[in-house]
């Protein structure tokens, strides 16, 4: 049988790749950019955790730079993308509260 975490990965259009690293997001195009971490990235989207609580179905414009995988030149301006899921993060290490999945207006790589 196979564990949860299985079944959503066979659900996935495009494979997942693992890579930490900072990104600033903006919510409703307000101007404000915030800080969070990237763990992975896909040609479709992104799961990263941030201090904002977020919307299924909001629009958030995600600025990064250094991707791997990817022959894009114009990654540097950053990419919109809509809100799938958003939960809480268990661990309390962390200051980030919330885990996000996005997926990209338009293809990544």
């Amino acid at each position: 049988m196979k564990s949860n975490l299985a079944k959503a990965i066979d659900r996935r259009a495009s494979a997942r790749y693992i890579h930490e690293a900072p990104i600033m997001h903006e919510n409703h195009n307000n101007g404000i950019f915030y800080l969070a971490k990237m763990y992975n990235y896909s040609n479709d989207g992104m799961y990263f955790e941030t201090i904002l609580n977020h919307r299924p179905g909001q629009e958030v414009f995600i600025d990064f730079d250094n991707l791997p995988h990817t022959s894009r030149t114009d990654v540097l301006e950053g990419f919109r993308a809509e809100v799938v899921w958003c939960k809480k993060v268990a661990s309390k290490k962390s200051m980030k509260k919330y885990g996000v999945g996005v997926k990209f207006f338009e293809p990544l790589l």
